[in-house]
C-alpha cells in the first residue's frame, strides 16, 4: 500500500520513517523542495502534479493546513483524502474554527471578531480585558497572535497593525492552571488516545512538554470532548490533537489540529507505539489500540538560529536517556529545526532532563 502525504517537513518525514519499517511505501506533495521528507522517500512531487500525487497513492492524509486549496480540484485526491476537507477549511481561519467550536456547544473561552483593526482596538478597550489577538489566517507556531496583557501592549499592537488589513479574532485571556494535549486515533468506528501530557509555550510555540499524572475527571472530560469532536467534524479515520486549557475541574478546547502533532513526539519513545504509526494504522484500517507508557517521558524544541555543531550533538547525547531528532532545516528566528525526546523513571526526572537541556539550548532563557 501507498501512503501519500500532503506536505513535506518533519511531521511527514517523521511519519514515513515510522512506515519504512512497517514496510509502507510514501509519496509527499512538496511545496519547498529539499525538505526534511524529501530525504527520506524518493517519491516526491511537486505542487503541479497533484494528479501524478493522487495516482500514485492508495489513501491520502495531510501534515499541515496551511496550503493552497486548489489541489482539491483533483476529485481523484479527494476521494481517497483522509481525515477530509472540512478540518482543512476549518483549520484555514482562526476564526471559523472558533465559532465551529461554540456552535456544536465544545466548551471554548469568550471571543469576539473584529472585522479591521479599528473595531479591534474597540473591543479591547471596551472589555478592558486581557486578551490573545489572534489574525485570522495562517495561524500556527505562534504566527500572527498577540497577547494583550497592559495598555502598553495595546500601544504596541497599535503601532505594528497600524497598516494591517486583516480580520481578527479576539480571545479572553484564561489564567488556566496548565495546558494539556491529547492525540486520538479513529479507524471503522473505534476510537483510541495517546498518552496526554502537559505543553509549555513560549510566544506562542511549543517549548515543552512532558508526561504526567491527570485526575480521572480531567482525563474522562477531555476524551469525551475529543471523541464528540472527531465524530462532529465527520472523521472516519485519521488523528485528531485537540489542546485544553485546564482551570480547576474546568476543560476548555484551544484548538484542535487533525494531524500528527508536535505534542505528541514524545511517543516515539516513551509509548508502546507513536502517534505516527497510529496515523498509519488507521489511514491502513490496521488494528488500533490506546498504547501505554513504558516509561516516563518528554519533549523539548530546538527552535530558532541554532546550529547542531559536533560539540551540541555532543552534549544532547550524554545525557542519559535522550534521543535527538534533527530536520535538516535552515535555521532562523522562531523555525523548528528538531527536537530531543527524554524518559525517564519518574515525570520528576523526566522534568529535570528537559530543564538540563533548556539551559544547554537556551541559557538566557527563563522558563523554570
Amino acid at each position: 500500500m501507498r501512503i501519500g502525504i500532503i506536505g513535506d517537513g518533519q511531521l511527514a518525514m517523521m511519519s514515513v520513517m515510522e512506515g519504512l519499517m512497517m514496510d509502507i511505501d510514501f509519496a509527499v506533495l512538496s511545496f519547498e523542495g529539499d525538505s526534511p521528507a524529501s530525504h527520506v522517500t524518493k517519491h516526491v512531487f511537486k505542487e503541479n502534479e497533484v494528479e501524478e500525487f493522487a495516482a500514485f497513492s492508495d489513501v491520502i492524509t495531510y501534515e499541515f493546513e496551511h496550503f493552497d486549496k486548489k489541489i482539491f480540484d483533483c476529485k481523484k485526491l479527494l476521494d481517497k483524502l483522509y481525515p477530509g476537507v472540512k478540518p482543512i477549511e476549518l483549520k484555514q481561519n482562526r476564526l471559523l474554527e472558533k465559532k465551529f467550536l461554540k456552535d456544536h456547544n465544545f466548551p471554548v473561552v469568550p471571543f469576539y471578531e473584529a472585522k479591521n483593526t479599528d473595531e479591534l482596538f474597540e473591543i479591547v478597550e471596551s472589555l478592558n480585558k486581557e486578551v490573545v489577538v489572534k489574525t485570522i489566517s495562517n495561524g500556527y507556531d505562534g504566527k500572527g497572535q498577540y497577547t494583550i496583557h497592559t495598555r502598553d501592549d495595546l500601544q504596541l499592537l497599535k503601532d505594528k497593525l497600524k497598516d494591517s488589513k486583516d480580520t481578527f479574532l479576539i480571545e479572553e485571556f484564561c489564567y488556566f492552571d496548565f495546558e494539556m494535549s491529547l492525540i486520538a486515533g479513529i479507524s471503522k468506528d473505534r476510537i483510541v488516545f495517546m498518552p496526554m501530557t502537559k505543553n509549555i509555550h513560549k510566544n506562542g510555540i511549543l517549548l515543552y512538554n512532558h508526561t504526567d499524572v491527570f485526575t480521572n475527571e480531567v482525563q474522562e472530560k477531555a476524551k469525551a470532548i475529543t471523541s464528540r469532536l472527531l465524530k462532529t467534524l465527520g472523521i472516519k479515520k485519521g488523528v485528531l490533537a485537540v489542546e485544553f486549557f485546564v482551570k480547576a475541574k474546568d476543560v476548555y478546547i484551544n484548538e484542535f489540529a487533525p494531524r500528527v502533532h508536535n505534542t505528541g513526539h514524545h511517543t516515539l519513545n516513551d509509548a508502546e507505539y507513536s502517534q505516527f504509526e497510529l496515523l498509519l494504522r488507521t489511514m491502513l484500517d490496521m488494528p488500533i489500540y490506546s498504547p501505554s507508557l513504558i516509561t516516563q517521558g518528554g519533549m523539548i524544541n530546538i527552535i530558532g538560529n541554532i546550529n547542531l555543531t559536533k560539540e551540541l550533538k555532543d552534549s544532547i547525547l550524554s545525557l542519559e536517556g535522550s534521543s535527538l531528532y534533527w530536520y535538516r532545516k535552515t535555521p532562523r528566528d522562531g523555525r523548528k529545526l528538531g527536537h530531543i525526546n527524554v524518559v525517564a523513571k519518574d515525570v520528576e526526572e523526566v522534568k529535570a532532563k528537559l530543564r538540563n537541556l533548556s539551559k544547554l539550548l537556551y541559557p538566557s532563557l527563563n522558563i523554570w
